[in-house]
């Protein structure tokens, strides 16, 4: 494989680096719309851009709370600022958000509760609102 066939981005690893679960005494799980806070950061150290999804759930009943983060790390051969900003904007992110929606998904069904699933996320239609 030529290096012109290599992708701009690639990912070298993906990682759970928190997760905090808590619930209160409960059989029924029911999720209101827009009950979580997702929040997004890089760094660019070197060829590598390092990104960090974070989701906080808080719930007041059945008081049910999770936080967690998964950090990608992705190699970069481009030189543009710009490319760099857009993909750990909206690409990264994109790629990390699964783990994050089948970890929560995951928790929740282990302690016995109904799936919490989250929504799909539209992450280039996010960063254009914002």
């Amino acid at each position: 494989m030529t290096e012109d066939a290599l992708a701009t981005f690639q990912l070298k690893s993906l990682s759970l680096i928190k997760s905090n679960f808590s619930v209160g005494d409960t059989t029924e799980l029911e999720i209101p719309k827009e009950t979580f806070i997702l929040t997004a950061n890089h760094s660019k150290i070197d060829q590598d851009i390092v990104v960090v999804l974070e989701i906080n759930i808080e719930l007041p009943e059945p008081k049910l709370k999770v936080n967690a983060a998964y950090q990608g790390v992705f190699t970069t051969s481009s030189e543009s600022a710009e490319e760099t900003s857009d993909f750990a904007k909206i690409n990264a992110p994109a790629i990390i958000f699964p783990s994050i929606r089948y970890h929560v998904r995951h928790l929740t069904l282990e302690a016995g509760l109904p799936p919490l699933l989250l929504p799909l996320i539209n992450f280039t239609k996010l960063k254009q609102e914002n």
